[in-house]
């Protein structure tokens, strides 16, 4: 998100710029497409910068977290249905411990 918006700011001033200069070089009165395009850039390229700061935080605090997770395999045991009764039989297990 963060390179996506910086991506995006830095098209949005090339744009806006170009567009500027052919504001200036043919002497119009209104706004052209290229400034507005390249002002929605600039603010959508911003927001997504912004935006991408508390995101990698909270990714970093997480990623700690995902990284004491503990993957273990065990035989669990489960009834089978017979005729003659209910035995228990083991089964494997695998199972992801997360310590939230």
């Amino acid at each position: 998100m963060l390179g996506s918006g910086v991506g995006m700011l830095t098209g949005g001033i090339i744009l806006f710029s170009e567009g500027t200069k052919e504001y200036n070089d043919n002497n119009q009165v209104d706004v052209n497409s290229k400034q507005v395009a390249g002002l929605v850039l600039i603010y959508a390229g911003t927001l997504c910068s912004l935006g991408s700061i508390p995101l990698l935080v909270v990714g970093s605090h997480f990623h700690k977290k995902a990284m004491r997770a503990n993957a273990f395999l065990e035989m669990e045991k489960v009834p089978a249905v017979k005729i003659t009764g209910v035995p228990i039989q083991p089964y494997p297990a695998l199972g992801l411990k997360l310590n939230l």
